[in-house]
């Protein structure tokens, strides 16, 4: 919304150890949506070469660390 002053994040650090957990909706669609993609794909590609196999993940959890960064507050740490 254009008029709210505090803006509202999809993740928020977690309390304990490192990285970030779904807020709202969005973040929780986005999770699922991340796992629906990665799993039947991950699976396809698996069978096919280990090593694709390897870079699509790391793509993947690259893009969903993107994700959450960008839509997410300050970090705890600073």
């Amino acid at each position: 919304m254009a008029d709210d002053p505090k803006p509202r994040y999809w993740f928020v650090p977690k309390t304990w150890g490192w990285g970030w957990q779904p807020a709202t909706w969005e973040g929780w669609v986005t999770v699922l949506i991340w796992v629906l993609v990665v799993i039947p794909l991950g699976a396809v590609i698996a069978v096919v070469d280990i090593v694709w196999f390897l870079v699509f993940m790391a793509a993947m959890v690259a893009v969903l660390l993107a994700i959450c960064r960008y839509k997410s507050g300050p970090s705890r740490s600073g």
